[in-house]
């Protein structure tokens, strides 16, 4: 390459400058604080999912056979920190069969109260046999207990 034009991609070089540090700086902290913000974001929707899943808990405290073998008798207790509307208990084998759906009315259970529910079984109850009672709320929360007959 001769010098002239090696002299002319120096000065072209030369006038081409890139952006100042202040633009820079400014760029750098931008991103930072989008970052951040974002990050944020999506920490508080996390947290807020889980606080809702936490004051929604519910524990089935017992289940006993009923008089005369045709029913179970489910002692459900709310743990979390919010009123919960049960909405249907489902007794199934361990095979996963189930034997009957209960659906529930508006069955309310307030925090730390226990709360009886008759479930009526289309056969009388046999002895020897687990039975998986499972405990559904409107708001999600979730129960299993075994039940050896």
């Amino acid at each position: 390459m001769p010098l002239v034009q090696r002299v002319y991609l120096l000065q072209i070089a030369k006038e081409k400058r890139g952006i100042s540090q202040a633009i820079a700086t400014l760029l750098l902290v931008v991103v930072s604080v989008a970052a951040v913000g974002i990050t944020y974001w999506y920490a508080v929707g996390i947290m807020g999912k889980a606080k809702q899943f936490a004051s929604t808990m519910i524990e089935v405290a017992e289940v006993k056979v009923g008089s005369g073998g045709t029913s179970l008798v489910v002692y459900v207790v709310n743990k979390g920190t919010t009123t919960v509307t049960l909405d249907r208990i489902i007794v199934s084998y361990q095979t996963g069969e189930i034997v009957v759906e209960h659906k529930m009315g508006a069955t309310t259970v307030a925090p730390s109260e226990l709360t009886a529910v008759t479930v009526d079984l289309p056969d009388i109850i046999q002895p020897g046999t687990v039975y998986i009672v499972t405990v559904l709320t409107k708001e999600g929360a979730r129960a299993t207990y075994q039940v050896f007959t």
